[in-house]
């Protein structure tokens, strides 16, 4: 006989179906800060639920995005790298993620999971516009967010990978991810200066064959120096001129 284990997460919600803790979460956020609740209630045509497990991931960088997300229960991390877990911002109930989606669908550039089990509320990004043209007071807050969001990012930074990360925009093309044509000018300055230097006057004492010996008529006053081993194309010298 087969029987039916229930899931560990309680099943999303369909739109319409917000409890009275989820729009007390509405309220509480800093996306509807400073609106009324019949302003609220212009989103319950398509405000869902959505529940996460410990761990799982809910925005991933470069991953299309077209929700914006109200934390009700549990706990967000939002993370720059997924491996080494350092956590760049802390979500906590009324908190709201993926306002970006708001400006575009392109994602963000931030890995974001659920530090505990999670309960969201689900707003879709296009159906939030229509309501921001009746409510205008949300796309201020959205500003006021993003803004602080940024801030507090900057100043999570330390020093070296502020300098790391303006030393690679100076260097990467911003679509591609490759080289540049300034990472490319000094390279190719760096391999001219190293193949004048690969020659370096060194005494003949292992007895590799030396530029003495292919020129016979170098006097003694020249030191003897062996020659500069070929140097292999590097892979990672690709660069977009």
């Amino acid at each position: 006989m087969h029987r039916h284990i229930p899931p560990h997460l309680p099943a999303d919600g369909a739109p319409g179906s917000l409890t009275l803790e989820d729009w007390d979460a509405l309220a509480r956020s800093g996306l509807f800060a400073g609106t009324t609740a019949e302003q609220r209630l212009l989103v319950e045509p398509f405000a869902c639920t959505r529940h996460l497990a410990h761990g799982a991931f809910l925005l991933q960088p470069g991953e299309a995005n077209t929700n914006i997300y109200v934390l009700v229960e549990g706990q967000l991390g939002a993370y720059r790298d997924a491996a080494t877990q350092r956590m760049l911002a802390r979500f906590v109930p009324g908190d709201a993620v993926g306002e970006h989606a708001l400006i575009g669908q392109d994602g963000g550039t931030v890995y974001v999971a659920a530090q505990w089990p999670s309960r969201l509320i689900v707003l879709n990004a296009a159906a939030l516009r229509t309501v921001i043209d009746a409510v205008p007071r949300v796309a201020i807050n959205v500003l006021d967010m993003l803004s602080e969001r940024l801030r507090a990012m900057n100043l999570r930074l330390e020093p070296d990978e502020q300098t790391e990360s303006m030393d690679f925009m100076a260097t990467h093309d911003a679509v591609t991810g490759l080289h540049n044509r300034r990472w490319m000018s000094d390279a190719f300055q760096s391999e001219i200066a190293q193949s004048q230097q690969g020659a370096a006057a060194a005494p003949d004492a292992d007895g590799h064959r030396s530029l003495r010996s292919f020129q016979p008529g170098i006097g003694p006053q020249c030191r003897r120096c062996h020659l500069a081993p070929a140097r292999r194309p590097d892979p990672a010298g690709v660069a977009r001129y």
